[in-house]
């Protein structure tokens, strides 16, 4: 009988220094998330900033990265060289022709026309938008975007519009500080 009561307690006893070591590696992995969510955060609020101040400054690189057509339900088509950029009140919207996905090929160019870019009033969840306006010397091809930017993130959402009416694509993009040494075309 006491070998079995020696059995039992050494088996509790090895349990519960099982349970101890599982608690304290749970502790340890949480910790290390929250570390790593912390780091993102503060790394997703520097983005956040630089984009603003780009967009005020109105010096910005805007990378398209999804697109979606108004008139077509399917997915986003995804695009390797589309942008957006603005540099000394100049603009350059390239958009395609490398977007993959079904027959949709957008062939968008505007290199180097004049260009303004003003804040609007604030969405009711606090993302910022701006209104960006571009349009070539005798004011004949316009292209508007309507840019919203995603709180405490530098993801923006971009209407497209063409004149003063059509809107037929709006794209994702992620918005960047202006950087000479990284222009996609000469200015």
């Amino acid at each position: 009988m006491r070998p079995r009561i020696f059995y039992l307690l050494a088996l509790a006893t090895l349990l519960a220094g099982c349970a101890a070591q599982k608690k304290a590696q749970q502790a340890e992995r949480s910790g290390a998330a929250s570390n790593r969510l912390d780091e993102d955060a503060e790394r997703s609020e520097a983005a956040y900033a630089a984009a603003l101040h780009a967009l005020e400054a109105g010096e910005f690189h805007i990378e398209a990265r999804e697109f979606r057509f108004n008139s077509v339900r399917q997915a986003p088509l995804i695009s390797s060289n589309s942008y957006v950029q603005m540099h000394a009140g100049r603009a350059t919207v390239e958009f395609g022709p490398h977007i993959t996905g079904r027959s949709y090929i957008i062939d968008e160019s505007m290199y180097h026309q004049r260009a303004t870019i003003t804040r609007e009033k604030p969405t009711s969840n606090g993302d910022l938008q701006f209104t960006l306006r571009v349009s070539d010397p005798e004011n004949l091809y316009r292209i508007r975007l309507a840019i919203r930017l995603f709180r405490n993130t530098n993801t923006c959402l971009a209407k497209v519009y063409y004149g003063d009416h059509k809107n037929p694509y709006d794209f994702k993009g992620y918005i960047y500080q202006y950087d000479p040494k990284n222009a996609t075309r000469q200015q």
